[in-house]
């Protein structure tokens, strides 16, 4: 994360997946979140009261209590940014900090870390319908850290990930926006996206850049892990050919037809092209669609935390049920109706959407005109670091693991 105090007055906060050497910001794949120019504020007035989650506010408050779990080599920065107005941030602040964590205890009005913050997050999110009803969640990381041989952290994290908030249908609200409580209940779908060796011997700096992707196989543990962890598991990059012969094209045919016979209901899966599959995967993206065919979003989190209990925090301690956290780790979630707000605060209803664009920030014309058929009032764009469909791991597939043997030269003829 970087905080900048700007010479026009202004700050910006910037949370980015990438860390400060050169290899990461030149030729892999990452993402940032800038937040909006912030003004100073009249005097230096930051109440601490209780504000709704995705607002600036509460953004600045979760900020300020993440800087303030460094001590005081940070003090000065956190009274810097309490004079700056944090108004027009629409998001949630998500971030770990070494700590323990008491689940039982946490309330709206106090900031929570690790999965416990994300899952007070995620509380607050609406989900939305979608015709085939097959929501999926894509969980796109950097490094998988040996967890356990059973995979009950793994199936509490994917527990947390199917939070949503529990709509309350009001008598104000039209129909045509509440949520049918069937819903509410349908867990979705998940994906766990990690490049294989094939990925890394072609990406831009060959083996170079497999460095900063770390998955360990080695051990009997390490590969318990793997087999529960195999049937999640999808291509960064949907050409990786685990066997000669083996193409982009016979394994996306073979996903959409696996994945409509799946579910009937789905739409014949369309291949669209993110351009970044060459470029080494350090970003961390999760993601929660409405739709198996993942043309609407309902949320999005871009973070530096990847899939481990030091970022996340382990389960509740059986004794004392506190969920230990051991790293520093910042990120964001964002969701439609953030970008409502305005006009719901004055009785005007919006129907927010958020879809998936490819190439570019914004959606395309013909996405717009679609949505706007269906009733949206406003349509937002979040840039897809990969192609989508997924193509998911064949039986012989492993994930890249930089610690193993690999007799195959990179592009660049480095083995």
């Amino acid at each position: 994360m970087m905080i900048l105090i700007r010479q026009d007055d202004s700050a910006q906060i910037v949370i980015h997946t990438a860390n400060m050497i050169s290899q990461d910001w030149r030729n892999m794949c990452q993402a940032v979140w800038r937040s909006p120019l912030l003004p100073l504020r009249p005097a230096k007035t930051v109440k601490h009261q209780s504000h709704p989650i995705g607002s600036g506010e509460r953004f600045q408050m979760d900020l300020l209590h993440y800087l303030e779990a460094y001590g005081r080599k940070l003090a000065y920065l956190s009274d810097q940014l309490t004079r700056y107005d944090f108004s027009l941030v629409r998001a949630a602040f998500i971030a770990s900090t070494p700590s323990r964590q008491d689940p039982a205890a946490a309330t709206l009005s106090t900031t929570s870390w690790g999965w416990p913050g994300l899952k007070q997050v995620l509380q607050q999110v609406p989900k939305s319908t979608s015709q085939d009803g097959f929501p999926s969640v894509n969980v796109q990381v950097s490094s998988v850290a040996t967890l356990d041989r059973t995979g009950d952290w793994l199936q509490s994290f994917f527990s947390v990930l199917s939070t949503s908030k529990v709509e309350c249908i009001s008598k104000e609200m039209p129909s045509s926006l509440a949520l049918p409580k069937a819903s509410r209940l349908e867990m979705p779908k998940f994906h766990v996206i990690f490049p294989v060796a094939d990925t890394i011997r072609r990406s831009l700096d060959g083996y170079a850049s497999g460095g900063s992707i770390h998955w360990k196989l080695h051990s009997a543990a390490q590969q318990a892990q793997l087999a529960y962890f195999k049937p999640y598991l999808y291509h960064w990059a949907p050409d990786s050919a685990s066997s000669p012969g083996s193409s982009a094209e016979t394994k996306l045919m073979a996903t959409a037809s696996t994945d409509n016979s799946r579910h009937p209901e789905s739409s014949q899966s369309i291949f669209r092209e993110a351009g970044r599959r060459r470029a080494a995967p350090h970003i961390k993206t999760y993601i929660r669609f409405s739709d198996s065919s993942q043309t609407k979003i309902d949320w999005a989190m871009l973070t530096s935390a990847n899939l481990s209990t030091q970022a996340w925090g382990s389960l509740p301690g059986k004794k004392d049920g506190k969920v230990r956290i051991s790293s520093w780790e910042t990120g964001v979630v964002v969701w439609p109706d953030l970008i409502g707000q305005e006009k719901i605060a004055k009785e005007e209803w919006q129907k927010v959407v958020m879809l998936p664009t490819f190439g570019q920030d914004i959606p395309t014309d013909k996405q717009v005109d679609m949505m706007m058929k269906e009733g949206a009032t406003t349509v937002i764009g979040l840039r897809m670091p990969y192609d989508l469909p997924l193509v998911p791991y064949a039986d012989e597939d492993e994930p890249w693991c930089a610690t193993a043997v690999h007799e195959l030269p990179d592009w660049k003829g480095i083995s």
